[in-house]
């Protein structure tokens, strides 16, 4: 079983974890430059979802892809300690495969970053 499986797995094992109350739950949302297109409606998306649910959504953006897990990394390491630290983080991006290797170079790194 790979760490995808392994993930998708855990979620199924423990759906009751997680954000028991969203109202007024800290969600922080990491979003690309990248292709803004795709990624504004996603942002879009979450932020409707989530201040439905009585969330208090935070967005940042990072330039690209490959920055999401460092600005997740950043932003939990200056507010890990304060009352607003975030109950989960949300990463949008999107890499597209394209004429070169960029996108293959990328998917390995990125999703092993933010399993871990």
């Amino acid at each position: 079983m790979n760490l995808w499986q392994r993930s998708i797995r855990a979620v199924y094992l423990h759906a009751d974890t997680g954000i028991l109350n969203e109202q007024d739950a800290c969600v922080v949302i990491v979003r690309t430059e990248w292709n803004a297109a795709i990624v504004d409606a996603l942002e879009k998306g979450c932020l409707t979802a989530l201040k439905r649910a009585g969330a208090c959504p935070n967005v940042i953006t990072v330039p690209g892809a490959f920055e999401i897990p460092f600005g997740i990394k950043a932003y939990w390491e200056a507010h890990k300690y304060k009352d607003d630290r975030p109950l989960a983080f949300i990463a949008l991006g999107c890499v597209l495969r394209g004429d070169t290797l960029i996108s293959s170079m990328y998917a390995g790194p990125l999703q092993t970053a933010s399993c871990n």
